[in-house]
C-alpha cells in the first residue's frame, strides 16, 4: 500500500514540476504523451514479469539459483531497448521541431 502511494507520487511529480513552469496546455500534452506511451509498456512489462517471476520460480525449485537467467534476460531486455532508444534519439528532434 505504500509502496502504491510512493510510486504514483513519483509518476505524478514531474506534472507538479512542470505545471509550476509551464502553461497548462504544455502539461495536458505532456500528461497525455506520458500515458500514451506509458500503455503499451505496462502491457508488455506486465507480460514479461508474468513469464520471468515463472521462470525464475521453476528454476529456483529445480536448481536452487536463477542468477544465470536473470543476467541473461537483463542483457536481452537491454539490448532489445537500444534500438529504439537510438531511433528516438535519432529522429526525436526532427519529428518535434
Amino acid at each position: 500500500l505504500a509502496t502504491d502511494l510512493v510510486g504514483r507520487a513519483t509518476n505524478n511529480l514531474p506534472v507538479f514540476i512542470l505545471s509550476s513552469q509551464f502553461s497548462p496546455a504544455i502539461v495536458g500534452a505532456y500528461t497525455l504523451c506520458s500515458r500514451m506511451l506509458g500503455i503499451p509498456i505496462s502491457i508488455i512489462g506486465s507480460s514479461l514479469a508474468e513469464v520471468f517471476k515463472q521462470k525464475v520460480t521453476e528454476l529456483y525449485h529445480t536448481k536452487g539459483e536463477f542468477s544465470f537467467f536473470f543476467k541473461k534476460t537483463l542483457k536481452s531486455l537491454v539490448l532489445i531497448s537500444i534500438i529504439p532508444l537510438i531511433l528516438c534519439l535519432l529522429f526525436a528532434p526532427k519529428l518535434f521541431h
